[in-house]
């Protein structure tokens, strides 16, 4: 955190953006300030802007605030009140309605001049205020936030105590990083002859390992060559892994060489159990390495229950007398209450005042807060401190956007910038997976009402209760009056869309919408939707669908206008001048002089409802709005129940997302003056990490989501109900991508060569997986001398259901739980029935890849955890001798529950000589990335133990999943991030361009978020890219049967793979994965690029081939599908204006 300027605070810290506007980007407008604002790299480096962007830089760090024109807005209104109400001129003069600006006094303004120069220069750290008790004082605990908390009493300690060390901020980063192949060759053979003489470990054969692969490098317009000198880490480089190839190898001989040379480096895993093993085996080899991990409570909770996990499944003693290496860094207990004589009975569990230790001090001795000495001493504290000396750092991606403690650090700053200004080298393992993490951090979700956490909480206790208690001196500010007014008026629609939902008894809305992103435009698409009949997906019409979509929107916008001018304009002063005369009609349906007349009716409808308190005379109001909508939606219907309900919640769903516009920039003001704290906001980047990362292409589009739970009351059925609001907090993918010029807008400040390594991560149709950069390097694995190249097989096996006339059997798509759950046991019944020598499964196992009498296992790939758990059951119950050999992957063992049945993903590299297991049942995406199922001795040492794979189910969603939209929003950011604009691109043009690009995404993102995320629905390109992301999911588990090079046989056993080949017509990309993963590899593998070309072949070439012959699936003459055609009609607003806060 950047020291803040002690001038032009709250209401004039408009002040600085007026000076930023005028003297670094040369307007007078604060029009295009958002777009400067943004922190999109592409604007920071602009040729127009090259004088600008230490000071664009200085204005991320000092607020986040003017993103939005609402902000803007709010700001200036703030401004102008503030000088109004006081009688006093500002240092400028500003129009709020046409964001112009000129300086109040023609001289030069010596706060301007202080301000240019502080803009000019780099910001220095905050520091933290806090002092080390003197453990050789007395000193107390307070088991509490409050001053009657109980306070437990610490006498002197006599015991030695380390002394506290810090990081240092002096290091810089030592350049490019040249790694000799001929190096780390000798250093895996060094290692090998460490471990030999270690009985007990497990050797890792590094020497032998590293002669299996070769390292490739792309030469722009040729191809791949061969690598034999050295491995150059620079800027940044892509490389990509095949399955078995040798990356882990390849990373861990790296991270040792790092480490003896001196080097400082961080490796991101996909797991922190992943990186615990690195570490075991860094430390093993004498690397100084330590553990960053997230510091929360609830994290480190999270980490000591998998680590006690892994242990307890570990041999058959439930990990009794057992440990696992480096066990020790996820401590928990504080060490305190053993150096007291008190009653400790209160101290909870892993309850641990590190920096709230309280002493006496100076004259007075009045107790202030300190920070504990035993710091540098406790277990709790092992990982922190290892990490003072360590050289490799090993890690989540999350856990980087972790506060230092200031036990470690005298400035105020977050791991992410200690290690972007010291280190030489990040490693990003599994890129692409960090990529998607990245999406989904970058999704806020706050807690509106209805728990602990709540904002509504917290306006309560930090502003309603403090004025009621006496304490509303701070009132004589109109401006937290009306903030107070504002805030008070969001409680009540937040109750009034608690009650609404409570109310729904007769109808389905209540159920079907709990946990769904709700907007206008999604509400009011599910409206139209009521009186359609059930569309099979394959009798969809494209140009039906673009009806409904343009329908939808100018219904959506016609409720949206007209509500915010309500909101907005209570009294009717102003007449409302956004009435699409032109454009709503047409597609509405509707006459313009009625629809005009009937949009000022809806607007005065409005008012009254918001000005109505009399429960009676606002449920007419009520209905009254909901008549004459519904005439508009169906103007040849009856009303029923459900679009009633339907018409209720939009109602309050409006005027919970337009209060919640309303008191955002107050809340960002109020926070800054450290008024109230930060609303708890769940999973999501810090306001730290947001500086430094880009806005949203996307901005700040949001929705309501209710959720419910168990009421602790007699009433049995009763249901507390919890609000939040999603909403997008920047692009978090971009801290990966930019980490290598993180702080070059900073006065320069060099930062570390980035690595990023998968074998998933180069795939341009994938949205959520794709890493667009390089690759630069190719590992290959070397084939085995007496190697002889088997076949993959694929086949589209589908069974029929004997009960319903031979109907193929559908999971996806069955739509009931009830026929689906049905649906899957007789997929089941018709694999394993026979036996353990008779049964489809059994035969394909005996038959396919036997070598040495030595037969591979299958799998069962399901949806989810509990759709694992219902088979394996199953399984025992019905098929017991099969059942017996058969053990499901869940994310935890319940009670009874025995480990010959389920195992954790944990356990899962163990299976592989496990001679009681031949059928294993998993979720997707339940293997972690780096976890092996392999043989590891014998004659199939090192071969996939996974032979043959049954996918039971086609992987989908639910149908609230957001990912799709998270990506496609990441990749729309990060393609304007990296845009390169020409020295003849001025401001405007800038913001032209910026403007364009977000539209784009807007219309995108309104066509997911109109109804339900289905596959059929979804359109030609999206379905595309719904496809891609779901493919690498698909392509890795796969290559789990293709490790050393073995062949694998696939089965597609849903009938959802390929509906219409069932039938003995063609599938096409629009309606089949499988037709639409081929369409997506041949156009990789014909890439006009020889370089990526080549790259694609590596990588995908294995699965493409047997996909092209895949059996039972009936391919079109033409593969590639019809252009998209159900885009909406031009004449909607670029952006919605409730949603931007």
């Amino acid at each position: 955190m950047r020291t803040k300027p002690d001038f032009w605070k709250g209401a004039e810290r408009i002040c600085w953006l007026c000076v930023f506007m005028e003297e670094f980007i040369g307007t007078n407008s604060l029009e295009y300030a958002p777009v400067v604002m943004s922190g999109m790299a592409s604007i920071l480096n602009a040729p127009a802007f090259a004088q600008a962007r230490q000071a664009i830089f200085n204005m991320r760090q000092m607020s986040l605030a003017y993103v939005t024109h609402q902000s803007v807005k709010h700001a200036i209104a703030l401004y102008n009140n503030y000088h109004y109400s006081n009688n006093t001129q500002g240092t400028y003069e500003i129009d709020i309605e046409t964001l112009q600006f000129k300086r109040t006094d023609a001289l030069e303004d010596s706060l301007i001049t202080k301000a240019r120069q502080i803009l000019s220069t780099s910001l220095p750290y905050d520091t933290y205020g806090f002092t080390v008790a003197d453990p050789r004082q007395p000193m107390a605990v307070a088991l509490g936030e409050d001053s009657t908390s109980v306070k437990l009493d610490i006498p002197r300690i006599s015991a030695p105590i380390a002394a506290r060390r810090t990081h240092s901020l002096n290091r810089q980063p030592r350049g490019k990083i040249c790694i000799p192949l001929k190096e780390l060759r000798d250093l895996a053979r060094e290692m090998d002859k460490r471990e030999q003489q270690d009985p007990e470990r497990r050797l890792g054969n590094w020497a032998d390992r590293f002669e299996r692969f070769d390292l490739m490098v792309s030469e722009a317009g040729k191809g791949l060559r061969k690598e034999d000198d050295v491995l150059e880490l620079e800027d940044i480089k892509h490389l990509i892994g095949l399955p078995g190839s040798g990356k882990t190898t390849l990373l861990v001989l790296i991270a040792v060489w790092l480490g003896l040379h001196d080097y400082k480096a961080m490796f991101v895993f996909p797991s922190i159990e992943v990186a615990r093993q690195y570490m075991a085996d860094l430390a093993f080899h004498q690397v100084k390495v330590g553990m960053l991990v997230g510091q929360g409570d609830e994290t480190r909770r999270r980490h000591a229950d998998n680590i006690a996990e892994a242990i307890a499944t570990t041999g058959n003693n439930g990990g009794f007398a057992y440990s696992l290496e480096q066990a020790e860094v996820f401590g928990l207990n504080c060490v305190l209450p053993a150096f007291s004589t008190a009653d400790m009975s209160l101290w909870g569990f892993g309850y641990a005042p590190c920096n709230e230790i309280l002493q006496g001090g100076g004259k007075q001795g009045k107790m202030k807060k300190c920070l504990c000495p035993l710091w540098t001493m406790c277990g709790r504290n092992k990982a922190q401190r290892d990490l003072l000396d360590a050289n490799i750092w090993v890690g989540h991606v999350r856990s980087l956007d972790t506060q230092i403690s200031p036990h470690a650090t005298y400035e105020q700053l977050r791991y992410f910038e200690l290690i972007a200004r010291t280190f030489d080298l990040v490693v990003f393992d599994e890129g692409d997976m960090v990529q998607k993490v990245l999406d989904d951090y970058g999704a806020a979700t706050l807690s509106i009402s209805g728990s602990e956490h709540s904002i509504h909480r917290v306006i309560l206790e930090q502003i309603h209760n403090r004025f009621a208690r006496g304490e509303n001196y701070r009132l004589f500010d109109r401006d937290i009056e009306l903030y107070s007014r504002d805030l008070a008026e969001f409680g009540n629609h937040n109750t009034s869309l608690i009650t609404t939902i409570h109310n729904m008894s007769a109808s389905r809305v209540k159920e079907r919408y709990e946990n769904q992103l709700l907007t206008v435009l999604r509400i009011v698409s599910e409206l139209l939707n009521i009186f359609k009949k059930s569309t099979k997906p394959d009798e969809i019409d494209e140009q039906e669908v673009k009806t409904e979509v343009t329908r939808s929107r100018a219904l959506a916008e016609f409720w949206e206008k007209a509500a915010y001018n309500a909101f907005y304009d209570r009294t009717g002063v102003n007449n409302p001048q956004d009435f699409k005369a032109d454009f709503w009609p047409h597609y509405i349906g509707i006459n313009r002089e009625t629809l005009e007349q009937e949009w000022n009716t809806l607007i005065q409808h409005f008012r009254r409802y918001l000005a109505e308190n009399l429960i009676k005379h606002r449920d007419a109001i009520v209905q009254e709005i909901i008549a004459l909508f519904f005439k508009l939606c169906f103007p040849k219907h009856q009303l029923t129940i459900e679009a009633e309900d339907l018409i209720k919640l939009l109602i309050t769903v409006t005027f919970v997302i337009l209060g919640y516009q309303r008191i955002v920039p107050g809340t960002r003001t109020m926070v800054a003056e450290g008024f109230i704290r930060e609303p708890i906001v769940e999973s999501t980047a810090s306001p730290e990490l947001r500086k430094f990362i880009p806005e949203s292409i996307l901005g700040s589009f949001s929705g309501v989501q209710y959720s419910f739970f168990k009421a602790q009351t007699t009433r049995t059925a009763a249901r507390n109900m919890e609000l939040s609001y999603i909403t997008f907090v920047g692009a978090p993918r971009m801290l990966m991508h930019r980490f290598h010029r993180l702080l070059e807008a900073d006065n320069g400040q060099a930062s570390p060569a980035i690595l990023i390594t998968s074998a998933t991560s180069f795939l341009q149709a994938s949205p959520a997986y794709h890493i667009n950069a390089g690759p630069h390097y190719l590992l290959k694995a070397r084939q085995p001398k007496n190697h002889t190249s088997a076949k993959s097989i694929y086949r589209f096996k589908w069974f029929p259901d004997s009960q319903q006339g031979d109907q193929p059997l559908l999971y996806s798509g069955a739509g009931d739980p009830n026929l689906q759950k049905r649906n899957l046991q007789l997929m089941v019944d018709a694999l394993v029935k026979g036996g353990t020598t008779k049964s489809e499964i059994y035969k394909a196992m005996n038959k396919f890849d036997v070598k040495s009498d030595i037969r591979r296992k299958a799998a069962l790939v399901v949806n989810s955890y509990d759709q694992a758990r219902d088979i394996k059951k199953y399984i025992n119950n019905y098929y017991p001798d099969i059942g017996r050999y058969t053990k499901a992957v869940v994310n935890s063992l319940k009670e009874g529950e025995q480990p010959k049945d389920f195992v954790t993903s944990a356990q899962c590299e163990a299976l592989g000589d496990d001679e009681n297991c031949d059928i294993l049942i998993f979720p997707l995406l339940a293997i972690g990335r780096g976890v092996n199922i392999v043989f590891t001795k014998g004659e199939r040492k090192l071969d996939a133990a996974i032979g043959s794979i049954y996918f039971l189910t086609r992987p989908h969603p639910t149908k609230d999943d957001m990912q799709l939209l998270y990506s496609l929003t990441g990749r729309a950011t990060q393609e304007f991030d990296s845009r390169v604009f020409s020295e003849t691109e001025d401001l405007n043009a800038i913001a032209t361009a910026w403007r364009q690009s977000r539209k784009d995404l807007w219309l995108t993102a309104n066509r997911l978020l109109r109804e339900p995320l289905m596959a059929s629905r979804l359109g030609t390109e999206l379905f595309k890219s719904f496809t891609a992301n779901q493919m690498v999911a698909i392509l890795q588990t796969i290559g789990r049967g293709m490790r050393n090079g073995c062949p694998v046989s696939v089965y597609f056993v849903d009938a959802a793979w390929a509906k219409k080949s069932t039938e003995g017509k063609p599938d096409s990309g629009r309606d089949s994965m499988l037709v639409q993963m081929r369409i997506i590899l041949e156009e990789c593998v014909n890439h006009k690029d020889p370089v990526i070309r080549e790259i694609y072949q590596e990588l995908y070439g294995a699965f493409l081939k047997p996909l092209q012959h895949i059996q039972g699936v009936t391919y079109p003459d033409e593969l590639h599908s019809l252009e998209e055609s159900a885009d909406e009609e031009a004449g909607f607003d670029d952006f919605s204006t409730i949603l931007e806060m």
